[in-house]
């Protein structure tokens, strides 16, 4: 629909989903569109598949380069950056 930037196409082993990134309002996630084989066309709208929030995880933060993604039956493998961080506190001492 012109929201943000497709990529990865992946078919479902059955070839009745088509599975893509969706890099929008500076995320990304995973989504899926179902697929009839015989007409070649998708059927409905795209829906959401993995959506890792706000969070430690982030599909974002992965080089689209780097990125891929893989389906099987009954899993989806892909690459996320996990982030952290710590404060530390202390006591300034002058001397």
């Amino acid at each position: 629909d012109g929201s943000g930037a497709v990529g990865k196409p992946r078919f479902s082993p059955g070839g009745r989903l088509i599975y893509f990134t969706l890099d929008h309002d500076r995320t990304r996630d995973i989504r899926a569109v179902r697929f009839d084989p015989q007409s070649g066309d998708a059927l409905g709208q795209p829906f959401p598949v993995f959506q890792p929030g706000a969070g430690r995880l982030s599909l974002a933060a992965v080089n689209p380069q780097t990125l891929d993604i893989a389906v099987a039956r009954d899993k989806l493998v892909m690459i996320l950056c996990e982030s952290t961080s710590t404060i530390w506190m202390g006591d300034l001492v002058l001397r």
